[in-house]
């Protein structure tokens, strides 16, 4: 095998894993984020199904009357909407604590001036401590906004660093005599791979995070980020199909 095979096939492997990392990359990049998550939280009715949620929390500790009295001064979607509009600048816990005060701040003004100062502050903590983790998983988001404010600018300069290496790759080995029939076949091997790891993911449809409205969120993010991977290999398709026309001409137009 000459030197200029090797090289070809060399660069077949890299461009593959190039392919798949670009696919699923921008994919997830797409999808992670505070406009993704709101999306999907409104997609999967999470808003109702939280406000819902803290009426029968709040019933709990007091009757129904007072909590649909409380909760018509605290808006449940608007709470929620604010901690995940603060994902991208990681800010959930902050946010967190500020709609857990106005939620005290409610029960506190709800409760009849007899009542001890003390036992107040205390009743008005615990609800509001329930509140909060009824409608929205403070923690887990808290900690996946701190990975992505770490790593979301590297991963934006990483793809663009790889999909640039990438259309190098693909260029030269597409305008070799000898190596074009490499370029095919990374991109058919990223059409391929991308399809068995779609399959792979399709598994996790079946996961359960937390409560169901976390997972139905969860779950809605995967399918978009599917849904986007099948777009890119779609794409990846067409290129192949172009690739294989054109070396076909190509290969036609040598032999005559």
């Amino acid at each position: 095998m000459k030197l200029k095979e090797i090289i070809g096939a060399i660069f077949m492997i890299v461009l593959t894993i190039s392919g798949i990392i670009l696919s699923f990359g921008v994919a997830i990049n797409g999808v992670l984020s505070s406009d993704g998550i709101l999306a999907s939280m409104i997609q999967t009715d999470y808003l109702d199904k939280s406000e819902q949620q803290a009426k029968t929390v709040l019933s709990h500790y007091m009757s129904q009357e007072k909590a649909k009295e409380i909760l018509e001064n605290v808006s449940v979607k608007a709470s929620v909407r604010q901690i995940a509009d603060s994902f991208d600048n990681n800010t959930v816990e902050q946010v967190a604590n500020n709609v857990k005060q106005e939620m005290k701040q409610a029960v506190l003004e709800s409760l009849d001036e007899n009542i001890a100062s003390d036992t107040k502050e205390q009743f008005a903590t615990v609800v509001s401590d329930a509140y909060i983790k009824s409608i929205f998983p403070v923690t887990e988001l808290s900690t996946l906004s701190g990975i992505y404010k770490t790593y979301s600018s590297k991963l934006v300069l990483a793809l663009v660093i790889i999909a640039i290496v990438s259309i190098g790759i693909y260029i030269y080995l597409a305008t070799g005599k000898k190596t074009y029939k490499w370029a095919i076949i990374a991109l058919y091997n990223v059409i391929i791979l991308n399809i068995i790891l779609l399959v792979v993911l399709g598994v996790l449809n079946g996961i359960v995070i937390g409560n169901e409205r976390t997972t139905a969120v969860i779950i809605s993010m995967l399918d978009k980020i599917k849904i986007n991977v099948l777009i890119a290999t779609l794409i990846t398709f067409v290129i192949a199909v172009i690739s294989n026309y054109i070396a076909y001409f190509r290969k036609k137009k040598h032999s005559k």
